[in-house]
């Protein structure tokens, strides 16, 4: 194999394999990404990000993540990205003299970032950051004069934030042989700079040093910081061997970095976090057959991804019948109280929503919102508040949102149709996206109290007794928390919504309480399945409601 087939056969193989990595193996990462990012068109929103340090990576960053509504799309901008970050990475190994037979290891920057890119909250700037800082040293090596590379590090800190120490540093170690004295001012004027940055700024002097914004969650890790050491030492230590590394090397190389990249890359993505994303991407997209598909798979043990798994078996009119056939937490496994981490109470939100608890979803919604960590606003979000305050009649409110809106690029057709049904009045109670929504929402439904949950359900089903997902939430939840009075007392709307025959685990539930209450199985009501009865007598508990009771009762006897 010729030396320019290897090289063009690994550029194919970094573009296709990163493509389908984020297009479809992971693309719940770049909903996520995308999720809490809100760009707009507007010459005073690029104004506003590059007023501060670190601007233009974030500008340039949520100009990209943007496309991530599209993940396929997002997909190619970032597949590009790492084949241009590929190309620049060996043009600063020419600059430093390395090997050509040591191209191979040209691809260890690339996988290190593309490593670091699969924690859902390192964003796109980091990358951004790094991947200009490389490409500018490779444009202003050959400058000369003294006084300009100092200039430029200075401009290119305030630009891109710490990750522009990648500069300064390869140019130190170019130089690091013929000129001490610009090794040295380079390598001193970034943190002198980050630490006059920091006395003028409303921010910690650490953030100076580790990235204001890379992060969502700011300190959480500083794992992605190798990058600042990779880019330059890779090619100045490979630039020291002096040796002899033959063609065949280079192929075996070559085999190592495919195969290292391959355990690297596919173990990096945390795979609860993964998993959890995309019950959520699903839930937010209403694909009700694909959650439970993708459940029945992975198997994803916490309360969030149960909570989506339950919504969908609800959508699907056999939550009362299945769900026991699941792992349940209680009733954190249908909606939970709101959290500060910003993404689980998303899945809360969304199941209220869906009920009909609009006041719960929009306070969900919006504390998210005030919660996201970088104090950015997010479009789906935003897309979300303006629908809760048109259901709450709040049209000045759901404007504000609206208008934001349509500043976007993927947001703006929604928001124009949002926009118009406001400017038709009346119209808005009759409109496909509203009517069910003005039907059954609640005045109260206990969004600005504790959340309970029990009285919420309630609630909406008597507002409307034929809405057939809370009538499965409220005997669920009578379930979990075995209030069986409750649910014998309700099972009249069954017949209200044409449910031919009760629910499985409602029977079972039904069954311990009697068999509880009289000591004997006879003279049971003959709506109860025989085949039930005998698996009760059978002590068949598994995939049942008594299995539930069991481990709730071992639960509370430790």
């Amino acid at each position: 194999m010729k030396p320019e087939f290897l090289k063009y056969g690994l550029l194919g193989l970094l573009f296709a394999t990163s493509f389908v990595f984020w297009g479809f193996i992971h693309s719940e990462l770049l909903f996520y990404m995308e999720h809490y990012q809100m760009f707009l068109t507007d010459f005073s929103y690029f104004v506003e990000r590059v007023s501060v340090v670190g601007g233009l990576a974030d500008y340039i960053g949520e100009f990209i993540t943007q496309f991530f509504y599209y993940p396929v799309l997002g997909a190619a901008f970032i597949a590009v990205l790492y084949v241009c970050f590929l190309i620049v990475t060996q043009k600063s190994f020419k600059i430093f003299g390395v090997n050509e037979n040591f191209y191979p290891l040209s691809f260890l920057p690339v996988i290190a970032v593309w490593a670091f890119m699969c924690n859902e909250n390192l964003l796109l700037n980091f990358f951004t950051a790094v991947f200009i800082s490389v490409l500018t040293f490779t444009l202003t090596d050959r400058i000369k004069p003294f006084v300009i590379k100092p200039v430029i590090v200075i401009i290119l800190y305030y630009l891109l934030g710490p990750a522009a120490m990648i500069t300064p540093l390869m140019y130190a170690l170019r130089e690091f042989k013929e000129n001490k004295v610009l090794v040295v001012l380079t390598v001193l004027i970034l943190p002198i700079e980050a630490w006059l940055f920091s006395r003028l700024a409303d921010y910690p002097t650490e953030s100076f040093f580790v990235g204001i914004d890379y992060l969502r969650f700011p300190f959480r890790s500083y794992l992605h910081l190798i990058m600042l050491m990779i880019c330059p030492l890779l090619p100045y230590l490979l630039s020291l061997y002096n040796k002899e590394f033959s063609q065949k090397k280079s192929y075996i190389t070559s085999l190592a970095v495919v195969v290292s990249a391959s355990v690297i890359v596919l173990n990096s993505p945390s795979r609860v976090a993964t998993e959890t994303i995309k019950l959520y991407e699903l839930t937010y997209n209403q694909k009700w057959d694909e959650i439970i598909e993708f459940y029945d798979k992975k198997q994803t043990a916490n309360t969030y991804a149960i909570q989506c798994l339950n919504l969908a078996l609800a959508h699907k009119g056999v939550l009362n019948e299945k769900m026991f056939c699941y792992y349940q937490p209680g009733i954190l496994g249908l909606v939970s109280d709101f959290q500060t981490d910003m993404f689980t109470s998303l899945v809360s939100g969304e199941v209220f929503f869906r009920l009909g608890a609009y006041n719960l979803a929009q306070r969900y919604a919006f504390e998210c919102q005030e919660n996201i960590a970088n104090f950015r606003s997010s479009s789906k979000l935003s897309l979300r508040l303006a629908e809760t305050a048109i259901i709450n009649g709040d049209y000045s409110v759901a404007r504000k949102y609206i208008i934001r809106l349509l500043k976007t690029a993927f947001y703006k057709k929604q928001a124009k149709k949002y926009l118009d049904l406001l400017a038709s009045g009346k119209k808005i109670e009759t409109s496909p996206e509203f009517a069910l929504a003005f039907s059954q929402k609640l005045e109260k439904d206990g969004a600005q109290e504790e959340l309970n949950a029990g009285a919420v359900f309630s609630h909406l089903l008597e507002k409307n007794l034929h809405n057939v997902l809370a009538m499965q939430y409220y005997h669920a939840y009578s379930m979990l928390t075995m209030n069986y009075k409750a649910l014998a007392n309700s099972l009249e709307l069954l017949n209200i919504n044409g449910v031919p025959q009760i629910p499985r685990h409602i029977q079972e539930a039904l069954i311990y309480y009697y068999y509880n209450q009289n000591k004997t199985l006879k003279n049971l009501p003959k709506s109860i399945s025989q085949n039930v009865v005998m698996a009760f007598q059978r002590k068949n508990i598994e995939d049942s409601f008594w299995k539930y009771v069991v481990f709730v009762n071992k639960k509370t006897s430790k």
